[in-house]
């Protein structure tokens, strides 16, 4: 699908597909979060877009992985070479069936009997997470869900890729956003160190719409806010948390792309003059 083609108008139609995929992935989570050493940003905990499989994938785990394939809301074991190994339809199974499944692949596989476990135990309220089966009847939803996420990553990691601070692109299990962080102090404590963060959500932190953005941090002081730069497209906002904002409302009817590109590239700019920070 063409930048052309995403869904722009009716973003609340992306909310439910959404929690559909940010539940089924805690179980492709569950798998690293359980048998890889803890990290301390959590990164044992992250998943990535792979366009090849079509879906989230986790982190590598003796030979194996776990992934969720969009919009068939399916869930996949995977060896080193991509092949599925394993596969359950998420779709009328409850959250607590797929981490069983999951957890039976393990040992089926040569991982162990460890009980599978997250590190989101504080996911939104959700009837998902009481018990209620997933639906992935709402194929159009899924769909535009799964075409933003691809074209979000792709425009994401050129950034990952050439600056020269950024962390990798990953996506989130908790808020279900992927970001990469360019860290200027590396030798800091996560506390004190300057970074700007550079990621795009989907209905997520009170905006309807998806959104591309760039956070700055430590936060820059009233006076800095007053000089900052006008964008070519999207935002800046000061509350309730600081940042540039790109809401797919806010795209040119063509070329929207190449907006999001000179967006974040003009946005990190300033956010790194903002905290003093060196390209």
């Amino acid at each position: 699908m063409s930048w052309q083609d995403l869904q722009i108008s009716r973003p609340e139609a992306l909310a439910a597909p959404r929690s559909q995929a940010h539940f089924a992935a805690q179980v492709v989570t569950a798998l690293a979060t359980t048998h890889l050493a803890h990290e301390h940003d959590y990164g044992e905990t992250c998943l990535f877009w792979d366009d090849d499989f079509g879906g989230f994938v986790g982190r590598m785990v003796g030979g194996l992985r776990a992934g969720l394939a969009l919009p068939a809301l399916t869930w996949h074991v995977l060896d080193v070479s991509g092949a599925r190994l394993a596969s359950l339809p998420a779709h009328g199974r409850t959250l607590a069936e797929g981490m069983a499944w999951m957890q039976r692949q393990a040992a089926l596989l040569g991982l162990g009997e460890s009980v599978l476990t997250t590190s989101t135990d504080d996911l939104p309220e959700h009837p998902l997470a009481a018990g209620a089966s997933f639906d992935a009847s709402d194929v159009d939803g899924l769909s535009a869900f799964t075409a933003w996420t691809a074209a979000a990553w792709a425009a994401l990691l050129p950034f990952a890729h050439k600056e020269p601070h950024a962390g990798p692109l990953r996506c989130w299990p908790h808020h279900f956003d992927c970001a990469t962080l360019l860290n200027f102090d590396p030798e800091q404590d996560g506390a004190e160190a300057r970074s700007v963060n550079v990621g795009f959500a989907i209905h997520l932190a009170g905006i309807a719409a998806p959104y591309f953005y760039v956070t700055a941090y430590p936060l820059p002081d009233a006076p800095a806010l007053s000089a900052l730069p006008a964008l070519s497209h999207g935002h800046w906002q000061t509350e309730p948390w600081f940042g540039a904002i790109l809401t797919a409302d806010e795209l040119p009817d063509a070329g929207r792309r190449q907006a999001v590109d000179v967006t974040l590239a003009d946005a990190i700019a300033a956010g790194k003059t903002l905290i003093g920070a060196s390209s």
